[in-house]
């Protein structure tokens, strides 16, 4: 068993030295051969919720909401604060930024406020308006894992006079990142009998339908626009606000140095090989063999990847553009495999140093590699799943990819069975092998 932090990540043969963590945050594992590695628990934790609050009483003036314990130092505290319609804003507490904020005549006042990195202990938090005779509620969650400095990501608001029995809110920009916490505040015009109901997928903090006030979260969404729809059984005016809060930055992941490898799934019955399962896997100058039913999963280890990756990072290299790089093995890259995109190139290929011979075609440029009798599959799929791979892949089995923002192999794709699918606006899926030739877009074999 190959130990991490006390964790069992995988098996490895006797003697194999146990991965070292770098000033990044980083886990090198050397090369050898190895039965699986399960990088699951080397995976960011994203934001989690700590607790909610209920939403306060009715209230004039001074608008108190509690938390049914006191704030755990360093989380992030966020309200949502509902009002009659008035054009002036709310006063917070020290410590409290406005995120968003909407006012609708015939319906009401909504806003998010939010606490970074609070000092802990916070048990409530008091928002007060003005003129006085303004009343309306609010309510408080605190979330872990969120980044405590400038957490707020992406803002939008909605607001409709003409009634109606829908509405979408949707952020301004795209969310930088996967996991992000999406928080809304959904103010809803008062009728007699008039229900509401929260979009698909979310989940409810609080919902009011005698005041018209409610208000939902999610984590799991994929980089780029947040978007919720309600609706309710009677036509309402809207007053929504919408904000996102990005998960504390994490170099939590691993690297494989150098080398050959070797992995032929014993120690994970059924599978076994390379999962990532949240994790994040760069590596440099390396070329990586599967046998029996060992494969190449963003998922699980089970055989064929046991499902697509939803949480986390799940990348296998890093993209120039993202913000997680490490600076020394920034890509998935096979030996003499070159960024086909930086100026200048990433130094993928170590040259002279390189542990595989120049000119040698048995590892020169080639990544992945799996003989004929072999069962295992590669398995790049979920909503956050990604890849950079720089090399060859040489796969006897099947090869799913499903392309995300940032989904590339820089180098020929040969497999036994191959599908690949794409949604709008994603990057290229299979891209030119730049080092071995001077094109930096040329024709590529895809068999």
């Amino acid at each position: 068993n190959l130990v991490v932090a006390g964790t069992t990540v995988g098996t490895a043969e006797a003697g194999t030295t146990a991965p070292v963590k770098d000033a990044g945050g980083f886990y090198h594992f050397k090369p050898s051969c190895y039965g699986y590695l399960d990088l699951t628990s080397l995976a960011g934790g994203g934001i989690s919720n700590r607790q909610i609050g209920a939403e306060s009483a009715f209230q004039t003036h001074f608008l108190t909401a509690t938390l049914p314990a006191v704030s755990q130092a360093g989380s992030l505290l966020v309200a949502t604060v509902t009002a009659a319609s008035t054009p002036n804003k709310f006063a917070a507490p020290a410590g409290w930024i406005s995120a968003a904020e909407a006012n609708q005549s015939g319906e009401g006042r909504s806003e998010i406020w939010y606490y970074p990195n609070n000092p802990g202990g916070i048990s409530s938090a008091t928002f007060t308006m003005n003129p006085a005779t303004v009343g309306g509620a609010a309510q408080i969650t605190e979330w872990n894992g969120a980044a405590t400095i400038a957490p707020l990501d992406q803002t939008g608001t909605t607001s409709i006079s003409v009634p109606a029995s829908s509405a979408t809110t949707s952020t301004v920009g795209a969310m930088a990142q996967s996991g992000e916490l999406v928080i809304t505040n959904i103010g809803f015009k008062v009728a007699a009998g008039n229900t509401y109901s929260q979009g698909a997928g979310w989940n409810s903090i609080a919902k009011d339908n005698i005041f018209g006030f409610a208000s939902e979260y999610r984590l799991d969404l994929p980089a780029g626009t947040a978007s919720e729809t309600s609706t309710t059984t009677v036509v309402s005016n809207w007053a929504n606000a919408m904000a996102t809060f990005k998960p504390a930055s994490s170099a939590t992941g691993a690297v494989l140095d150098p080398g050959f490898y070797y992995f032929n799934g014993s120690g994970f019955a059924g599978g076994g090989g390379v999962c990532l399962n949240g994790g994040t896997l760069l590596a440099r100058d390396v070329t990586i063999e599967f046998v029996n039913q060992a494969g190449f999963s963003s998922g699980t280890c089970a055989a064929g990847g046991g499902g697509g990756c939803s949480t986390g990072s799940c990348d296998f290299g890093s993209d120039p553009a993202g913000s997680l790089i490490d600076t020394s093995f920034s890509w998935f890259a096979a030996p003499c495999s070159q960024d086909p995109s930086a100026s200048p190139p990433d130094a993928s290929c170590l040259g002279a140093s390189s542990w595989c011979p120049t000119g040698d075609r048995s590892c020169w440029n080639l990544l992945l590699y799996q003989p004929a009798s072999a069962t295992g599959q590669i398995a790049v799929t979920g909503t956050v799943a990604s890849q950079w791979l720089l090399g060859s892949v040489s796969w006897s089995g099947t090869c799913t990819d499903t392309v995300n923002g940032t989904s590339t192999i820089a180098g020929s794709l040969a497999c036994g069975t191959l599908s690949i699918s794409a949604g709008a606006g994603a990057r290229t899926a299979v891209g030119g092998d730049y080092g071995i030739s001077t094109a930096t877009v040329e024709a590529i074999l895809v068999e």
